[in-house]
Formats: C-alpha cells, structure tokens, sequence
C-alpha cells in the first residue's frame, strides 16, 4: 500500500479559516486517485513536504499536519490513529535543495519536479507552492536521533 499526492497549493495552517475548505479538496482529490482501498489496520507513516518561492508569512510546518492528516480519512486510512510516524518538512525553493527520487515512481517524480520549475517564476501565489503528501505501511519502528538529513556536526 501505497499513496501519493503532487499538488499545487500553500497548505493552511489547522488553525487557519481555510482548513476544512482545503481538507474537502483533498479528500476529493484523493479519492479520484487511490483505489487500492481504506486501510483498517497497522502501522502507517506519512511524509509531507511543503515547497515554496518565498512568502512564507510565518507559517508553522507543524499546524499543516492535522487538515492534511484528517482529508484522507475514509479514503486511504480508516483512521489517522494509524498513522505511526510522520515527517513534515518545509523547503524554500530560493534555498539549496536536493531531491532524491529513491522510492518515487517516475511519473509522480516527473509532476513533482515540474512544478518545482515552475514555483519560482509563478505570478499565481498558489502556484509558488507545491504540496507531496505520500502515506505507506510502516515496515519497522525506527527511531534515529540527529538531524533528519544526516548531516551535522
């Protein structure tokens, strides 16, 4: 099991008037995408990325979690009690970045980077932002400490 998700877009914050609004989409969203069917049980994790071309107005990454979080639920998961472990990252496309496409099936890979093109020279604010959302089965409980990246003192 796995799913997947390339969209254009700032997440809002879970505290923000807009959350339901955007939940709604990606539900709809996610339900035209994924048929593999709702799973009921087990470990799941979830990896969310937040691209943007600037403009950030103080935005927290934690508060995207939750609207995103609750939109799949009834479509890939029965529930987000499931969801194990979650990484959530915010990238500046201004910044240095590397993408590593390790795991990532060539077409969601090629939407992905295609809009991260784009990004920086977009005069329409949603379109400055990109939103990767992918859910799976957790294969083990790993707990690793130090910087996500693997880089560091």
């Amino acid at each position: 099991m796995r799913f997947a998700i390339v969209r254009p877009g700032r997440p809002p914050s879970s505290q923000s008037s807009g959350a339901r609004k955007f939940s709604a989409r990606l539900h709809a969203e996610a339900a035209e995408r994924y048929s593999d069917g709702v799973v009921q049980e087990g470990d799941l994790y979830t990896r969310i990325i937040w691209f943007h071309a600037g403009g950030l107005g103080g935005q927290d990454v934690d508060n995207i979690i939750k609207p995103i979080h609750d939109a799949l639920i009834g479509v890939v998961y029965k529930d987000d009690v499931l969801i194990a472990q979650c990484l959530a990252a915010r990238v500046d496309l201004s910044a240095g970045y590397e993408l590593k496409d390790e795991g990532l099936p060539a077409e969601e890979y090629d939407t992905l980077v295609g809009m991260l093109a784009e990004a920086p020279q977009a005069t329409e604010d949603r379109r400055r932002h990109v939103l990767y959302v992918e859910v799976g089965v957790l294969a083990a409980q790993r707990v690793a400490f130090g910087p996500p990246d693997g880089v560091g003192p």
